[in-house]
């Protein structure tokens, strides 16, 4: 029994097969250049300490025990933020391990303690007549956010920086930076705030008005543990 194969028919099936599968293929690259074309803004401002009842922020006494490590109260620097994260493509963006970094000039002072929680309380002479608990971040705390395609959030963070004796080199800093990875792992730097008058004015107003972080000073941070 001879099969006849017409070998130009099996030539143009394949050749046919072979450009389906590289237009599915440039389809679905074009596809995710697509998903991705977008930007991720983010937006901050300086806002009211949790449980705060003022318009400032900056350095305040301090009596968690947990913060100091040979001393019952101290001098704590605490910086409440409030984050609006914007993401505009149609894929999911994230942004791990938002920061902020005190540094003297570019290099590298100290990193602030990232508050996941908060626990406020009313007193009526030595009794406690209300308690509330204030979760910060996202999720158990998290300083890490997953951002929906086209979705925007809000969230509220705090930072403190405790001074003790036993860290003098602590002390020296002039400027605040923000530190976060994205989804690539790779990091960003921004300078938020001057703060070479920390020490003479001891507290700061708060944000009326929300500022976009592009608009800050890209910075290279120096001896970064």
């Amino acid at each position: 029994m001879n099969i006849s194969i017409d070998w130009n028919q099996l030539i143009l099936v394949i050749i046919g097969a072979v450009i389906g599968l590289v237009t599915s293929i440039i389809t679905t690259i074009v596809q995710r250049a697509i998903d991705k074309k977008g930007k991720l803004n983010i937006f901050y401002k300086f806002s009211v300490p949790q449980g705060g009842e003022y318009s400032h922020w900056g350095f305040k006494h301090d009596e968690d025990k947990n913060h100091f490590e040979k001393m019952d109260k101290g001098l704590a620097f605490v910086i409440p933020m409030m984050f609006e994260f914007q993401n505009t493509s149609n894929t999911t963006r994230v942004i791990r391990d938002v920061s902020l970094i005190l540094c003297n000039d570019e290099n590298f002072v100290a990193k602030m303690i990232q508050i996941d929680h908060i626990v406020s309380t009313k007193k009526t002479g030595n009794t406690v007549t209300d308690l509330k608990d204030t979760f910060l971040g996202e999720k158990n705390g998290s300083y890490s956010f997953v951002l929906p395609p086209r979705s925007i959030q809000k969230q509220k963070c705090e930072y403190l920086h405790t001074f003790e004796p036993s860290r003098p080199n602590e002390y020296g800093f002039n400027k605040l930076v923000l530190r976060y990875f994205d989804e690539s792992n790779k990091a960003h730097y921004f300078e938020i705030k001057d703060l070479s008058d920390l020490w003479d004015v001891k507290q700061y107003k708060v944000d009326k008005e929300w500022n976009i972080l592009k608009d800050c000073k890209n910075i290279k941070i120096k001896n970064e543990d």
